[in-house]
């Protein structure tokens, strides 16, 4: 099989296969997912210039019997390689979103803690108590005094902790994009 993928045409062939699959897996790893199937497609189109290769990937028949033939001459394996194929894509798929959740929750936490560091919370605490000075509504500008000795209360207490009396702030916080 070595002297058939260093012939001139093999190399062409194995070349094609390597740098198009490596050219999908980047586009879809970067969410380009129209360059991907140009790319997809340009792979497939690409294999037809090589008609001594299919042997070697198991389109061999396909010279001697016309199309729908062949389909159902290879229904089977067909099927089956669609099956594995469904089967990987599911389980990168659920190992992508593992690692997308992952990364999201690193970051919100990594956020909540610098939140909670005492110095941010005492400017919190300023930036709350600033906003109750310039509010005119009576119940939004109570609930901003509050939030404001809240903030100041757990930056006297070390920070740090995400109590209850400070969720409701947070809460505001990160629903308002991470300011208030």
């Amino acid at each position: 099989m070595l002297s058939e993928i260093l012939t001139s045409e093999g190399f062409w062939f194995w070349t094609l296969a390597i740098v198009q699959s490596g050219l999908i897996i980047w586009f879809v790893e970067t969410a380009n997912p129209v360059s991907a199937a140009v790319t997809m497609v340009t792979l497939i189109v690409g294999l037809a210039f090589f008609p001594t290769q299919w042997e070697y990937v198991g389109l061999a028949d396909l010279h001697e019997m016309p199309l729908p033939a062949w389909l159902s001459h290879n229904a089977w394996p067909l099927l089956a390689g669609i099956g594995c194929y469904l089967f990987v894509g599911i389980a990168w798929a659920t190992f992508r979103w593992w690692l997308l959740v992952r990364e999201m929750r690193e970051t919100y936490e990594r956020h909540k803690a610098e939140w909670l560091a005492p110095g941010n919370l005492r400017s919190t605490a300023a930036l709350l108590q600033s906003c109750a000075e310039r509010c005119t509504e009576t119940a939004l500008r109570e609930q901003y005094q509050r939030w404001s000795k809240i903030c100041r209360m757990a930056a006297s207490e070390g920070g740090n902790r995400l109590t209850q009396e400070l969720k409701p702030v947070w809460k505001d916080f990160v629903t308002n994009g991470s300011r208030l």
